[in-house]
């Protein structure tokens, strides 16, 4: 077998389009070659390091590009799967893992604010990274009767990907996410909270989601119910939280949320009930 391939048989390799691989040999991001009729080659091996996963967290522009061109130019959900597990193997925390692909489409929004990107470009690719989430939050396990965290965005807020993500990460630990969509009326999330009684409650704002005095004002309501039934609140993003709160928990990133899971894991004596009647309402 010789160690040298056809941009074709690399496209296929890597899942990605014949544009994105010679764009990728252009910018000296893989190595090729020329036969004498002046068509490319690309080594198996740089090829394998990529599908591998092997660029260190010292390389993280560069394995942030690939990234913007894999959610770009893969419609393959298990090739991105694949490439969100290897990034597990690099990290070594769903958490941190979380952090990277935020910082991944926090690039995205900044292309697309620049006038780079077009909206249906950003919604694709968050397609495809959800795709790819979903199956893996899918695989992990969640015993009966674990600690049930509901995860919300308020209105305005169109960003579901940060729900996803939140989702991926605590069910890795055994809690059991479960994600209520964008654009939440804060009415149904106070009504309904007495009915499911949830062990805590996320909600989330991204930087482009409402403004400071909205933020503040869907918060208190929130804290109010959450705090009469002794509800944990999180308050999880870069959304414009109020600078202060006296009830609840501010996390910015995935990884300071990690910070909380001893407190999530203690399974209340209403747990397993309340999982029963959550998960089948």
């Amino acid at each position: 077998m010789t160690d040298w391939v056809s941009t074709k048989m690399a496209r296929q390799m890597l899942g990605v389009s014949a544009t994105t691989i010679k764009r990728w040999a252009n910018e000296r991001k893989m190595p090729s070659m020329r036969t004498a009729g002046g068509h490319r080659r690309f080594k198996r091996s740089d090829i394998q390091r990529i599908l591998g996963g092997q660029v260190t967290m010292s390389d993280s522009p560069a394995l942030k590009e690939h990234w913007l061109d894999w959610l770009a130019a893969t419609a393959n959900s298990t090739f991105i799967e694949a490439r969100v597990k290897d990034l597990y193997s690099e990290f070594d925390s769903w958490f941190a893992v979380a952090d990277f692909l935020a910082s991944v489409f926090e690039k995205i929004d900044t292309r697309w604010t620049m006038g780079k990107c077009a909206i249906l470009e950003e919604h694709v690719a968050s397609g495809r990274l959800g795709l790819a989430l979903s199956a893996i939050s899918s695989s992990f396990r969640v015993r009966e009767g674990a600690p049930i965290c509901l995860l919300v965005t308020l209105p305005g807020e169109q960003y579901a990907l940060g729900l996803s993500l939140a989702q991926m990460c605590l069910r890795s630990e055994n809690i059991e996410a479960v994600c209520a969509g964008t654009n939440t009326p804060v009415d149904q999330i106070i009504s309904r909270m007495p009915e499911w009684q949830p062990h805590s409650i996320g909600l989330f704002a991204s930087s482009f989601s409402l403004g400071r005095d909205s933020l503040a004002s869907a918060y208190k309501k929130v804290a109010t119910t959450c705090k009469k039934l002794d509800v944990e609140l999180l308050l999880v993003g870069r959304g414009a939280w109020p600078d202060s709160v006296d009830y609840g928990l501010r996390y910015r990133t995935f990884t300071e949320l990690e910070e909380l899971l001893p407190g999530m894991a203690a399974v209340s004596s209403r747990s397993a009930s309340n999982h029963a009647q959550f998960s089948n309402t």
